[in-house]
């Protein structure tokens, strides 16, 4: 419903103001919040509390696209990690690495 009545968009100030109103509010969800408990119709919503309200809540969408986006390289990266030790173990000469050990610990001691 907001892009559909914002289908023309909004001049570069109307945005400023209403990111202003999100950043009086504290927070996108306390705006969202606040609108909520007007008693009035999206459509008659005054226009920058109207961009303010469409910014809110395309903040919370792209909010949990980003944590989707995070936990999918998150799991990319633990691949990476596991094929890397594999491929450290596959070409460490383990008689080198005992012998500088030996050596390590002899010197310790």
């Amino acid at each position: 419903m907001l892009a559909y009545h914002h289908y023309s968009g909004a001049s570069e100030q109307r945005i400023r103001d209403g990111t202003r109103r999100i950043e009086e509010a504290g927070s996108p969800s306390e705006l969202k919040r606040q609108v909520v408990q007007r008693p009035t119709s999206l459509a008659r919503l005054p226009r920058t509390l109207a961009i303010a309200l469409e910014i809110a809540a395309n903040d919370g969408a792209e909010r949990r696209l980003f944590e989707l986006e995070l936990a999918e390289l998150e799991a990319r990266w633990r691949e990476e990690e596991e094929l890397a030790a594999i491929v450290d173990g596959e070409l460490t000469l383990v008689p080198m690495l005992e012998m500088i050990r030996r050596k390590v610990l002899a010197v310790a001691s």
